[in-house]
């Protein structure tokens, strides 16, 4: 009811419009609607730039990690030449990955959470009929802590094997 005195004192209604409304039945579901569509367009509008932050990132990780294995070639070839398998350089690439991954997104849940807190908190000050709750959802969270462990593998799994696939003489040689 806060929300419709709230809305009400915004949009100029007075008393006697209100309670026609209220009886007609027509403001309060309409309302309603509103908030859901506008809710479930903003959140496929936030989930499609995640998607792409994510997808930039993975991509900008590749790259990173495929610069350092062409400037790393000569540690590989030595560590094949001493005997290294195929599978342990391709897991040293692979938590190099996702070390990388963790570290940024981990940054990035903390920066994330602290603007939107701040955010929440300044428009308590701004606007009195709100009040501020310290909120965070650990399903996204989750989802957010998985995300990027998935990306750190993914954008790490190509220069993992491109690495595996070097043939010690061919990395020994490069300079």
């Amino acid at each position: 009811m806060k929300t419709v005195r709230f809305v009400l004192s915004v949009t100029r209604f007075t008393s006697a419009s209100f309670q026609t409304f209220r009886r007609s039945g027509r403001f309060l579901p309409s309302i309603r609607e509103s908030r859901r569509s506008g809710a479930g367009s903003s959140v496929c509008l936030l989930g499609a730039i995640a998607c792409a932050s994510l997808a930039v990132g993975g991509i900008v990780i590749t790259n990173m990690m495929l610069v350092s294995i062409s400037e790393r070639l000569k540690e590989i070839g030595i560590r094949k030449a001493f005997g290294a398998t195929n599978f342990s350089i391709r897991v040293q690439y692979l938590v190099e990955s996702v070390a990388i991954c963790g570290i940024a997104g981990i940054i990035g849940i903390f920066v994330g959470v602290v603007l939107y807190q701040s955010a929440i908190y300044g428009a308590t000050k701004l606007i009195k009929n709100l009040s501020y709750e310290w909120t965070i959802d650990l399903t996204a969270l989750s989802i957010s802590i998985i995300s990027i462990f998935a990306v750190g593998v993914l954008s790490g799994l190509t220069p993992a094997l491109r690495a595996e696939k070097l043939e010690v003489i061919e990395a020994l040689r490069s300079e």
